[in-house]
């Protein structure tokens, strides 16, 4: 069966206060919407409470673009339908005679939000037992070969066999706007961590541009601003003055000589007085090879 729409699923902003909810909700479907642009991939975006769904025909394609935008925890290609206990499960069985036989064990797990005349439960008796009937598989929820996910939301259900995981945090551009010193490659994974808090980021570039615009690029940063200077005191200054930037992002790590580190950091702030964050310092050398590869840096 071919899938026909994405379901996401966002994470902190869903505890924000309603008013800010929605902004930020608005912020993560344009971040969206730009990437999915970016890639060339036709789309639609709609949204309800706790939910975003991206109607496309390129699926596979969406995928790869989905796991790299802020603010999404995780996502799921789904099959619709409407929320009756008939309509889905007949679409869970059309999906499980695909997936399942006889060998294999499957577990049915279902979500249902809003008014209906049946529960969750009511939904995980009927159409699992429609679905072992039909394909003769059995059940085990502990250490099952296929999972198949029940998602019912108001009119519609969403069928789906996987969560993807996306990068978390906060959709870019809901929080102030910082400067990223970028003066070697670890200092893309420092601004990477700062990225995922939501930050509007400057990147202050003295190293080689098109290693930071591969960066960009490939996280689908929108509108990104790069300043390429030689590095001095001086220059920093006047950018945070321009660009009114609330902190400071630094690649200091306390692995090779924590002495220099903590007097760098020292001199730093005595001469800008703004929040500086360096988000590698409680990081190891293995953690940080590590995120190098995960991050694709």
């Amino acid at each position: 069966m071919k899938y026909d729409i994405l379901v996401i699923r966002y994470g902190e902003l869903a505890l924000k206060a309603k008013y800010t909810r929605r902004r930020f909700e608005g912020v993560l479907k344009k971040n969206i919407s730009l990437a999915l642009d970016i890639e060339g991939i036709p789309h639609s975006i709609n949204s309800e409470w706790g939910r975003i769904y991206v109607e496309t025909d390129y699926i596979e394609n969406s995928i790869p673009v989905l796991k790299k935008i802020f603010g999404i925890t995780s996502f799921s290609p789904a099959i619709r339908t409407v929320a009756t206990i008939e309509d889905i499960s007949n679409l869970a069985v059309k999906l499980s005679k695909e997936l399942l036989s006889r060998e294999k064990k499957f577990a049915l797990r279902v979500t249902r939000t809003g008014e209906h005349t049946f529960s969750s439960k009511d939904i995980a008796v009927y159409v699992g037992g429609e679905i072992r009937k039909n394909t003769q598989a059995s059940v085990d929820l502990t250490n099952p070969d296929i999972e198949l996910f029940i998602e019912i939301r108001e009119r519609y259900a969403y069928i789906f066999t996987e969560r993807i995981p996306g990068p978390g945090g906060l959709p870019l551009g809901t929080q102030g706007t910082v400067i990223a010193y970028i003066d070697k490659p670890i200092a893309l994974l420092a601004a990477w961590y700062i990225l995922k808090r939501g930050c509007k980021t400057i990147f202050y570039n003295t190293y080689k541009r098109e290693l930071l615009e591969k960066f960009v690029e490939k996280w689908y940063i929108p509108y990104p601003e790069i300043i390429d200077s030689e590095y001095s005191i001086e220059r920093l200054k006047d950018i945070l003055m321009e660009k009114n930037c609330l902190a400071i992002i630094t690649a200091h790590t306390l692995s090779n000589d924590p002495i220099k580190t903590i007097k760098d950091l020292e001199n730093l702030k005595r001469n800008v007085n703004l929040p500086i964050l360096s988000p590698l310092l409680v990081l190891t050398p293995k953690e940080i090879e590590a995120q190098y590869k995960n991050m694709g840096i």
